[in-house]
This record gives C-alpha cells, structure tokens and sequence, in this order.
C-alpha cells in the first residue's frame, strides 16, 4: 500500500512539473527565428515589372524593438545590447501579452471575417483613408490587407523615433513604458479614446505606436519621410530636423513605405496631423479624396463627429468619392445613406442597441434601430467593433456600379 502511494505521489508531482514547464513555455515570447529580410525583396511597380526593393534595417530593427519582437539580430552588438537589457526583456512580455488579447478577442475573428465578407473588396486595389483614426493602423490593416495606401488623419502630434543605442537603460525604461501605456488601452477595448491620446502621445507622438502595429503585423519598413500637405493636398517631403518649422497653413504628416514579409508588394502609410474640425482642412481631405484611387472610407469610433453640422464637407466628400465605406454607428448616420440610396448597397452586421449613454441621448438612430430590429439581411459580427462590447454594429455600404 505505502509503495502504492508513493508511485501516486510521484505521478502526480510529474504531472505538476509538466503543467509548471508548459505554463512557463506558453509565457515566453515569440522565439527569435524571424530576421530582417535585406536582400532579393522583390515589388512589382505599375508597370507590373519587378524591381528590388530595399528594407531599412535600421528603422525596421528599431520597430522590432518597439513591438516586443525578438530577432536574429545577426551580430549587431548594438541591438544585442538592447535586447539583453532588463527594461527591453520586460517590455517584451508586456507587449506579447497586450497582443495575445488582442488576438483571442478580435484579430483573429478579424481575418476570419474579413477573408469571407470583404472578399470581394481585397481582391482589388484600392487606397484606405480613415478620419478621426489616431494612429490605429492595426484595424484598418486587418480589415483590409492589401491595400495600396492607408491615410490616417489624426489631431495627435507626429514625434519623432529615438535613438535608442543613445538611451541609458533607465531612459529606455522611461521610453518603453510610455510605448507600453499609449498601447495597453487600445489592447483592452480595441480603441484609442482622445482622453488616453492626450494624456500618452502628447509628448510621444504617434509614430513610435505606428512602429509597433506595422511590427506586429509583420511588415519591414523600406523608408519614412516627414511631408506637408498644401490646400491643393499637394504632398512634399521635408527634412526631418524643419518638421516643426513647415509652413504653418500646411497639414503635418509622416510618410512609411513597408512591405509584409509575405508579400511581394511594397505598401505605405500615410499619417496627416490635423484638426478636422476646422473648414479648411475638410477641405484639403476633400482635394486629396478626390485624387485617390478606389478609395475605401473607414469609420470607427468616430466620437460622432460626422452627425454634426460642423463636419459636412468630410461627411460629403466621402459620400462622394468613396467606393467603400465601413463604419460603425459614430461614422455618417444611416439617413445620409438613404437619401442616396440608389447608388449604395449597403450591409449590416451585429447588433444595434443606440449609442454609449455619453452620446446616446443626441446620436440615437431611429432608422438604423428599425433596420436592426426588422432582422432581415442583419449578418452576424463576430468580433467587438466600436465603442460598446456587446451591441457592436458595423456598415458595409459599396457604391452601385
């Protein structure tokens, strides 16, 4: 009987040391087999030529670090150093965690609907322009991977990237942590709310959190440049040290050429700061809508803005040129659709329970509760999308051909 217990004893105390060393395997970060790809990156130009294309590997070993994502660093002692530090380390399970939620609650939901209900919309080319974004890249990239340009106009400032070789390690700490702050909000809701914008990207800017998601979703940086827009959208690239002194009536914003490890077609990004409450830079909006191609509209989490008098001319230059316009409820109300209802096919999804209580009692729809409430052609969403967990709803609307 006692050598019974004994051999219970042991198999038990096996199995607790192999949930022990499994839990510890399943906390680690991503392994450290992916590397920069420098040479024979391919694109394919208008042409449909190919040409080599050239990947930063200073900016893009920078975004690696920023994401949290270990490498081959291939004998760079410099980035060594970083990733042997205990701020990075600590970083690193910081950021892997935030993703892993982000994965479980929406990404991965994301693809799985994107790949079915917007099919027809990846297949072919087209430039995304996402007002009141901040810098979520990461939705509008998941939704719609293969665009050839993503224009994010945000009020928050551009910044600037660090030179992280210069920072002590109690000054990568500071720097990393504030990465880490700006990101862990938009990890829980899926977001980034004005409130937490002001308060972390301030003094950060965006382009360091852009570095992030364009890491994390797999993708080199081949180039970035500082630009301005003049009232005719006319874009020019300025040096990085006259940012701050560029033509005052001009619109602000960083341009970033990457390309997907999986793929063989370079992409950019394009971050414009600016204040869409303002006429004037509606109407630089409207100039540059105009002169895109296939542009899709994106919506989300728009603060309503789009229902108000006082932002028109963006609600009718999208109305205008866009072929596409995904949003939620706090995009362009459901009324400015109909009126036009002959050129737009439109597709619901989710629920439709009125606006949070902050907003609900001045953007409440009517129409689009009856649309909701009648069920017929509502498709199921299977992720969170927009400010209420439970009650998302999302609008595909595609302008008739």
């Amino acid at each position: 009987m006692r050598k019974f217990i004994w051999i219970f004893l042991v198999l038990v105390a096996s199995v607790f040391i192999y949930r022990i060393a499994g839990d510890k395997k399943e906390k680690m970060p991503r392994l450290e087999n992916r590397s920069i790809q420098r040479d024979h990156v391919q694109t394919v130009n208008n042409t449909g030529e190919n040409t080599a294309l050239k990947i930063d590997e200073k900016a893009t070993s920078l975004a690696l670090i920023l994401g949290g994502m270990p490498f081959n660093t291939a004998g760079n002692q410099m980035v060594t150093r970083i990733f042997d530090q205990k701020a990075t380390k600590t970083h690193i399970t910081a950021i892997e965690g935030m993703w892993k939620m982000l994965e479980a609650d929406r990404l991965k939901k994301m693809r799985t609907w994107s790949s079915s209900a917007l099919d027809h919309i990846n297949n072919t080319s087209h430039q995304l322009i996402y007002p009141l974004s901040g810098p979520d890249f990461l939705h509008a990239y998941t939704l719609f991977p293969n665009c050839d340009e993503y224009i994010l106009l945000g009020a928050e400032p551009i910044g600037t990237l660090p030179a992280l070789k210069d920072l002590k390690e109690n000054e990568l700490n500071a720097y990393l942590g504030n990465v880490r702050n700006a990101l862990r909000l938009f990890s829980q809701r899926g977001y980034f709310s004005s409130v937490d914008m002001q308060q972390h990207l301030s003094k950060l800017g965006v382009l360091p959190v852009l570095n992030v998601l364009l890491a994390r979703t797999d993708n080199h940086i081949s180039n970035i440049e500082y630009v301005t827009l003049d009232k005719q959208s006319i874009e020019t690239v300025i040096d990085e040290n006259k940012a701050a002194q560029a033509e005052k009536n001009n619109l602000k914003g960083v341009r970033i050429e990457f390309l997907n490890v999986a793929k063989t077609r370079k992409q950019s990004l394009l971050y414009i700061q600016t204040d869409l409450s303002q006429e004037k830079n509606q109407q630089v909006v409207t100039q540059l809508m105009n002169a895109l191609n296939h542009p899709i509209a994106m919506l989300k989490t728009a603060g309503y803005w789009l229902h108000k008098p006082g932002f028109a001319t963006l609600q009718k230059a999208i109305l205008a040129h866009a072929e596409v316009c995904v949003q939620d409820d706090s995009g362009i109300p459901l009324k400015a659709f109909a009126k036009d209802a002959q050129r737009w096919n439109l597709s619901f999804y989710g629920h439709y329970v009125g606006a949070p209580a902050m907003y609900n009692k001045l953007y409440y729809q009517k129409s689009l509760r009856q649309k909701y409430n009648t069920r017929q052609n509502i498709k199921a969403l299977p992720f969170a999308f927009g400010y209420l967990k439970q009650g998302a709803n999302l609008l595909v609307a595609t302008r008739k051909k």
